[in-house]
């Protein structure tokens, strides 16, 4: 299975106002990333962009080695995120995942995240306006579970890579385009995103943007993950 280049998140409030794109910013309300990103035109499906990257894949008889390097150059700054977007099978309705948990997480809000193994729902939409949810940071693997057929799927770090991972029914484009819950059909494959590096959420929508700390800096990105 070949993965695709994934730079891109549905925006959060804090991101910036989806349903206001031509007046949050000159309103002063909302945060700047989602006018970066719209001006780069990272919000367009399959745009990512002047981030470059390489995958080298590895089969065998079981499982499946992907090395990727994604460079971000000084004109791209303060991505969204940084990583890889699967599809998969939609008969598989649970995740299991060894990371932080047992609920969401991100980089600027991840300090009552415990490292342990967790499992949850594919089926969540926890917001009324979708947008970016359900990060689990630090992964050593992932799991996706077909109970009816007994069928896993597994992802996990190799060469001592850890992750960053969500495991949805919506790809960021799908959530992006919705102004409301009752938009969004279910899709037909779980949406596996893999991150190298993540950006915060920070509070911009009533607060201070995302901390220097917790953005993508430019510069050179990996993963190396087996799929079994």
């Amino acid at each position: 299975m070949t993965p695709i280049l994934n730079v891109f998140r549905a925006p959060t409030d804090n991101d910036g106002f989806k349903l206001l794109p031509t007046k949050g910013d000159s309103w002063g309300i909302g945060g700047k990333a989602l006018t970066n990103w719209r001006k780069a035109g990272l919000d367009i499906a399959g745009n990512t962009g002047d981030v470059t990257w390489s995958c080298e894949q590895h089969e065998s008889a079981n499982s499946t080695e992907t090395h990727a390097v994604f460079t971000v150059p000084d004109s791209m700054a303060d991505l969204a995120r940084v990583g890889l977007l699967y599809e998969f099978d939609a008969a598989f309705t649970h995740w299991r995942w060894y990371g932080r948990g047992p609920h969401e997480n991100y980089p600027d809000r991840c300090a009552s995240a415990m490292i342990g193994i967790y499992e949850g729902e594919l089926d969540e939409l926890p917001y009324v306006v979708p947008q970016e949810f359900g990060l689990r940071m630090d992964c050593r693997w992932l799991e996706l579970i077909d109970p009816v057929n007994d069928r896993r799927v597994r992802i996990e770090g190799v060469e001592g890579c850890t992750f960053h991972a969500s495991a949805t029914r919506h790809t960021p484009a799908q959530l992006y385009a919705a102004a409301d819950i009752t938009e969004l059909q279910r899709n037909d494959a779980v949406v596996v995103c893999i991150d190298a590096a993540h950006r915060g959420v920070g509070t911009a929508s009533c607060g201070p943007d995302v901390l220097p700390q917790y953005r993508i800096a430019p510069g050179e990105y990996h993963l190396d993950l087996r799929l079994s």
